[in-house]
């Protein structure tokens, strides 16, 4: 089911929808050619770092490719499906901090279609996989 995101208010209720607690998340992390080369296992030093700076108990996962190259280094948070893309190990921490303590999306790293330039969220909404 796709989610189309129109407006603030319709980003807030969709957060609330797609944040699960930490015991049963999981980040997974692409880890392909593209992205290693553009800092993935930094970027994994990083986010283990801040998860654990910050409290939370969350399982990082290296992946092979998925998929989506120009938008690497990217990661993928379950349960939700949600794609942060273009990432920095610099972020992380607000990364963190905005995705699980806040319980907020982090807009700054969400994809945006090419055909609408809307913020696509989830990966069933971004045009990539679609």
């Amino acid at each position: 089911m796709k989610n189309t995101i129109n407006s603030i208010g319709d980003l807030q209720k969709y957060e609330k929808k797609i944040q699960p607690k930490d015991d049963k998340s999981e980040i997974f992390l692409c880890t392909g050619g593209g992205c290693i080369a553009s800092g993935a296992l930094e970027i994994k030093e990083a986010l283990i770092s801040a998860l654990d700076t910050l409290g939370h108990n969350i399982k990082v996962t290296s992946t092979g490719c998925m998929g989506p190259c120009a938008g690497g280094p990217l990661i993928k948070i379950m349960p939700g499906s949600v794609i942060y893309e273009n990432l920095t190990a610099n972020e992380m921490e607000e990364l963190v901090t905005t995705h699980f303590k806040e319980k907020k999306i982090y807009t700054k790293k969400v994809h945006h279609n090419i055909k609408d330039n809307k913020e696509a969220v989830q990966e069933a909404d971004i045009d990539f996989f679609q």
